[in-house]
């Protein structure tokens, strides 16, 4: 299931009286960024926040490429809005552990701390910004805030030795946004974090590391619900367990075909980097896309491997398929995982095999409202009854009407599903959330996909009124 992570679609709005889509009007955010002494901050990080849904929970995510910097007079601006509520934060860096540190000194500190809109430090209380399409608002202020903050020293071991020198990151869980801060274990097992602020957190190895194999042995794991309150907190234990992780031997075939052969379709030699396939892996709850570096590259014989994978249960997915191509089956260790997760926990490891098909089928139709006017630039979406838990996106493929309100989406594996036309675009996590797609089944069109099949049906319109009765109805 997807986390984190992700975009608003662009809004898209058809023209009364032409035949061409064009794009809602965009908003202007802007405003300048002061110190706790009323002094510009140059080059200092602005962000907005939206709320998002993770797991069919409502959380304030930063989605997407949503970060400016300040300019020497400490003034920030933010162009091409969609319309929609938005909260600003100065994004002021604690400091991680340098050379030397605060080791010992047991004193509390205060520093520029990360501040919202309108200057306060707690989420819960921020003020969001209302933008409206070709709208500028110019007197989005932030005067950064000072805050006390926190040492939080231990020592980590594992197996009653001392642990490997790794990363570890201390991560909020009550929902307060932010980068996790980062230290590195010394020599003798101990690390501290100098400069935090109040609140709950987990510590653990560090998300980019905790699955790789280190120096000094195979991939470790562990964490420690730490809460911080008034008080500089000492004498912590993590403690780290090794866990028994191998590697993924995959291969990527054609069915009736060769995987050689339909790359050279796609392109030229010179665009084949481009159009290489790559197999993700993901935690079960993550987005599975190309980033973060878990996307393996597919060679020209179908061969990958995956290094190091930790013994847990995983999304996977296939990226970047040739046109017309869908995933037909997998095997992982002689199981069949075509829709359903995999599962290193006993095996740490082993080989995954997996299927492509030529016969994807296709789906096109068009989309009109309940008086019957063709729709155009609005989303449609086609979704499984049965979610896909192997792939994070859930079995949801999604495409938008052109100018006449015709869409087509193509390289479908065979199914049954449901397919609508959303009036209101909706967030990428929670409209990838099948438990939330599936409140609309009643209102859906629903049809049938057999393998190299061609279905043209009329997707059913849903208002904006209706979804967001629905989405009112969220936690």
């Amino acid at each position: 299931m997807a986390q984190l992570i992700s975009l608003f679609l662009v809004s898209l709005l058809a023209a009364a009286q032409s035949n061409s889509v064009q794009l809602a009007p965009r908003g202007v955010l802007a405003g300048r960024v002061t110190d706790p002494d009323g002094k510009p901050m140059a080059q200092a990080p602005v962000v907005w926040f939206q709320y998002a849904y993770v797991q069919g929970k409502k959380e304030l995510l930063r989605l997407g490429s949503s970060q400016v910097v300040t300019n020497d007079q400490g003034e920030y601006r933010f162009a091409n809005l969609p319309s929609g509520k938005y909260f600003i934060a100065a994004m002021i860096s604690l400091p991680n552990v340098r050379s030397g540190g605060l080791s010992g000194t047991g004193v509390t500190q205060e520093r520029n701390v990360i501040t919202f809109f309108p200057n306060v430090i707690d989420p819960a209380i921020a003020i969001p910004v209302e933008v409206t399409g070709g709208v500028e608002r110019a007197d989005i202020d932030i005067h950064v805030r000072r805050a006390a903050v926190y040492s939080v020293r231990g020592k980590a071991t594992a197996d009653s030795r001392s642990a490997p020198q790794v990363r570890l990151e201390l991560s909020r869980t009550d929902g307060v946004p932010g980068p996790p801060a980062l230290t590195t274990v010394r020599p003798d097992g101990s690390f501290e974090f100098p400069y935090v602020l109040p609140g709950s957190y987990v510590l653990r190895p560090a998300t980019n590391t905790a699955t790789l194999i280190t120096s000094n042995g195979p991939p470790i794991s562990g964490n420690l619900d730490v809460r911080i309150t008034d008080r500089n907190l000492d004498d912590l234990t993590l403690q780290l367990v090794p866990t028994s992780g191998g590697g993924i031997n995959g291969t990527v075939r054609v069915e009736g075909s060769d995987l050689q052969a339909i790359l050279k379709l796609k392109g030229t030699p010179q665009l084949r980097a481009r159009d290489q396939i790559f197999v993700a892996l993901r935690e079960v709850e993550q987005n599975c896309d190309l980033a973060g570096g878990t996307a393996h590259p597919v060679n020209d014989n179908g061969a990958f491997k995956i290094e190091a994978v930790a013994a847990k249960k995983y999304s996977w997915c296939v990226k970047n398929l040739p046109p017309g191509t869908y995933v037909k089956s997998a095997r992982f260790n002689d199981q069949d995982v075509t829709r359903k997760v995999i599962d290193t926990t006993n095996s740490g490891g082993g080989s995954l095999e997996i299927v492509i098909s030529m016969k994807g089928a296709d789906f096109e139709g068009a989309v009109s409202d309940d008086k019957g006017e063709l729709k155009a630039g609005v989303m449609v979406t086609l979704w499984l009854k049965t979610e896909d838990s192997s792939n994070s996106n859930g079995g949801v493929y999604e495409t938008a009407t052109d100018q006449n309100g015709r869409f087509r989406l193509s390289g479908l594996a065979p199914g049954n599903y449901y397919a609508a036309a959303l009036e209101k675009n909706l967030p990428t996590v929670l409209k990838i959330y099948p438990e939330f797609l599936w409140r609309f089944n009643g209102d859906a069109t629903t049809i049938t996909l057999e393998e190299g099949g061609h279905v043209s049906q009329n997707a059913k319109f849903i208002s904006a009124k209706r979804i967001d009765a629905e989405i009112d109805k969220l936690p």
